[in-house]
């Protein structure tokens, strides 16, 4: 005769033979649906998780995140071009000024390194030669004309008499100039301020009193 264990004679003690509880028969274990839940269906890779719904919270988070990303690379491009015309000097100079709320235009700022960096965007911008150079000989007129001068020491007085000055209006050999010609020399300079304004940090009121002389003279 079998002698019982120490466990089945206190388990026939608790439960009479014909009381002791059946185990519940198991579930068979589908293993191809176990299968996809942890790696996906063929081919498809492993399960993903569901996506999380984005909340109104979120959506702002997002949207903050996106415009710092946008700053950061823009401000890139305006140190970029300020090294570019006036040097790691002009640079420090500008973010002294930007701190200061002070108008932008650095001490190397001059019509000049305007002009130079303004023909060489129209040209990386896919303009053509031809087009650069005539743009590039309405400002030579300016710098010509109004010397190379800072930015910063440019008046609106000045840009209103160049305007009408001999140099635009007329040709080397004192005859006039047709209309579109003068008022093009005009206009090149108005979108050189433009862009000084726009990519170079030319920023203040003294850079809007030019901007709007040089579009009153158009």
């Amino acid at each position: 005769m079998t002698r019982k264990s120490k466990t089945q004679e206190m388990s026939d003690a608790i439960f009479p033979i014909h009381e002791q509880p059946v185990p519940a028969p198991r579930e068979p274990v589908n293993m191809e649906a176990a299968l996809d839940a942890m790696v996906g269906p063929a081919g498809e890779g492993p399960a993903k998780e569901p996506k999380a719904k984005r909340t109104p919270a979120m959506s702002v988070i997002a949207a903050i995140a996106e415009v710092g990303a946008r700053r950061a690379k823009k401000q890139k491009a305006l140190d970029d071009a300020l090294v570019s015309v006036a040097g790691e000097e002009g640079l420090k100079v500008a973010r002294k000024a930007l701190k200061t709320n002070t108008s932008l235009a650095s001490p190397g700022l001059t019509i000049g390194a305007v002009r130079d960096a303004f023909i060489g965007n129209m040209r990386a911008s896919g303009n053509s030669e031809s087009t650069g150079s005539s743009y590039n000989q309405d400002l030579g007129i300016a710098v010509a004309t109004l010397g190379d001068v800072l930015l910063a020491d440019l008046t609106p007085v000045q840009i209103r008499a160049y305007s009408t000055s001999a140099p635009v209006m007329a040709k080397g050999n004192g005859k006039p100039k047709a209309e579109p010609t003068f008022k093009k020399t005009r206009r090149v300079l108005r979108l050189a301020l433009g862009y000084a304004h726009k990519a170079l940090g030319f920023e203040g009121p003294h850079a809007e009193q030019l901007l709007a002389a040089a579009e009153e003279a158009l």
